[in-house]
């Protein structure tokens, strides 16, 4: 189920001081005191209420959209300016994107995007290409690749950004000019990345632009749990590897709105996602005294949901949750229907394979007055966001290997304890309850808890009747647990865990474990092969250093080595432990 912005250390964009140059130019200075400047086409916008034709309207077959976008923007642009970047169709629009090229080079600061409604009309069409330039320079560099990357770290400092390549481009300047550039990446010791544009004939760098840029949204802070913990303005929470374009980006283009390549958080009643605020700022208020359906309440809603969304996909992608191990990302982000009205006291993540997108749906709870809405409650969100990290890795991404009763436990239990996980912040394992806010009290039968006074669950409550998967995930987010506190206790606790899986403390160990064995288990397993795996993970990452350890809980809670499907406590540990 269930502060103002700071100013780059490294390095500041701003823009130039005229009126005009405010929306065609732009400023960087870099530690070492370099200035450059960077110019942007003029830009053109359109929109068509309703749509208007293209070229291929008349065929009898609908048109692919790529193809129906093209044939616009050639009839606009001319078909030997265009070069296809990248596309994609949405729920209700489709979009297309373009640079505009010569000799076959695109033109780097010179784009084009048309949208398309589910008709095939184009509802808008947005352009900076450059009309009738006045010199454009030769095709062929004159410097390599090697040598740009040399003339750009020379200027700038940094480093050529390993896995990066240096692209051949032109740049348009102001001056009218279309030069033959170098593009190369360039990362700084705070982990700040550029792109420094070196011309391809002298070897100068002609413009330089940032790839990281400011954000912050309020909301409540991932180690907290709903409005009575508070809300905190959060400032530039994206991960630089796992969100390397930031959060609100698709396909190079900043949406300016809570839908980016990880997640898109809409308002369900209007299929909406939530503006900025300001300039890359995500604010809100929340009023406890009221409905969690007025407009300010169902905005801050709307902008803690994507903000955790967001922080839970850049933790698990850095500990092996990537789009190569089918993770939501790019062509199949989650989308997080916000205050959802398909019920009532409840949350659920509809899962789907690999390429399609994930749904979570946020519900409102109406246990008191006014109602409380689980977007607002952090571990509710983090429990229906791991249903899909279960659900993608165990059976290699088809999302259809947690279905029978033990395995949907499992997938209960393994939610759980990732909102376990993410609520504690200290060596000292508190208890956790889920759902405390919306239920008024923990939803669980139990809080998980290392006293066994308080929560003394054995392998043989599967002797019980119940059909609930919820119940028997008890369990197992019980073991887990214990599991973490005694991984904390072995190895410590790292305050940077949700950054740093290279850590040795013991809840960097625990996630490593959590996420490596739901990889390694097979298609519906049963709790002994998930305990396994467990084990098996440890040994495949750690070389077993901890299996003793993990054998101990397990056979404290009777899952021990000789346990059997009987379900029937066993205490054993192995020979050599």
């Amino acid at each position: 189920m269930l502060a103002t912005l700071p100013v780059f250390a490294a390095l500041l964009a701003r823009a130039s001081g005229s009126p005009k140059s405010r929306t065609t130019h732009s400023n960087i200075i870099l530690d070492n005191g370099a200035e450059f400047e960077a110019y942007h086409p003029p830009n053109t916008f359109e929109v068509f209420e309703t749509g208007i034709d293209t070229p291929l309207s008349t065929r009898a077959t609908k048109p692919h959209f790529k193809d129906n976008a093209l044939s616009f923007l050639h009839s606009r642009l001319g078909s030997n300016a265009v070069q296809y970047r990248s596309g994609y169709e949405g729920d209700v629009a489709a979009h297309v994107y373009v640079h505009q090229q010569f000799n076959g080079i695109r033109v780097a600061n010179a784009v084009a995007n048309v949208a398309q409604n589910k008709a095939g009309k184009v509802t808008s069409f947005g352009s900076s290409f450059v009309q009738s330039p006045r010199n454009v320079a030769s095709p062929t560099p004159k410097i390599s690749s090697s040598q740009a990357v040399n003339k750009a770290t020379a200027a700038l400092g940094g480093a050529l950004i390993p896995g990066r390549d240096v692209q051949l481009e032109y740049l348009a300047t102001d001056d009218g000019d279309v030069v033959l550039v170098h593009v190369v990446p360039i990362e700084f010791t705070d982990g700040k990345n550029v792109l420094a544009y070196v011309n391809a004939a002298s070897g100068v760098v002609v413009s330089v632009i940032t790839q990281t840029f400011d954000a912050t949204f309020r909301a409540i802070p991932p180690t907290l749990n709903n409005p009575n913990d508070g809300f905190a303005l959060i400032e530039n929470p994206e991960d630089p590897l796992a969100s390397p374009n930031g959060w609100t980006t698709i396909n190079g283009v900043d949406t300016h709105a809570t839908n980016g390549t990880n997640i898109r958080a809409i308002v369900y009643t209007t299929k909406a996602t939530i503006p900025e605020s300001s300039d890359d700022v995500w604010d809100s208020t929340w009023d406890p005294t009221v409905q969690p359906t007025v407009a300010a309440n169902t905005r801050a809603a709307g902008i803690n949901s994507f903000h955790l969304a967001n922080v839970i996909h850049d933790i698990t992608y850095r500990y092996g949750f990537t789009e190569e191990a089918f993770n939501f990302q790019g062509n199949d982000p989650i989308i997080v229907n916000v205050q959802s009205t398909i019920g009532t006291n409840n949350a659920f993540f509809s899962t789907a394979p690999d390429g399609t997108s994930g749904q979570i749906h946020m519900l409102l709870w109406t246990l008191t007055t006014p109602r409380r809405d689980g977007d607002v409650e952090n571990d509710v969100l983090a429990h229906e966001w791991t249903h899909g990290l279960s659900t993608r890795l165990t059976g290699g991404g088809v999302s259809t290997c947690l279905n029978t009763l033990e395995s949907q436990g499992l997938g209960e239990g393994w939610s759980d304890s990732f909102a376990d996980w993410l609520a504690q912040t200290s060596e000292d394992l508190k208890d956790f309850e889920l759902g405390a806010y919306v239920f008024t009290k923990g939803i669980r039968t139990k809080p998980y808890s290392v006293d066994p006074t308080i929560n003394n669950y054995t392998y043989s409550l599967f002797q019980q009747s119940s059909t609930d998967p919820h119940f028997f995930g008890e369990l197992w987010a019980e073991v887990l647990h214990l599991q973490l506190d005694a991984l904390i206790k072995e190895h410590g606790f790292a305050d940077d865990a949700h950054t740093n899986p290279d850590s040795t403390a013991g809840n960097v160990v625990w996630l490593h474990l959590f996420i490596d064995a739901l990889a390694l288990q097979p298609c519906n397993p049963t709790f002994l092969q998930a305990r396994l795996a467990w084990i098996q993970a440890d040994a495949n990452r750690y070389n077993g250093a901890n299996k003793c350890l993990l054998w101990g809980i397990f056979a404290g809670r009777g899952i021990g080595v000789n346990a059997d499907s009987s379900h029937v406590d066993n205490f054993d540990l192995p020979a050599d432990c």
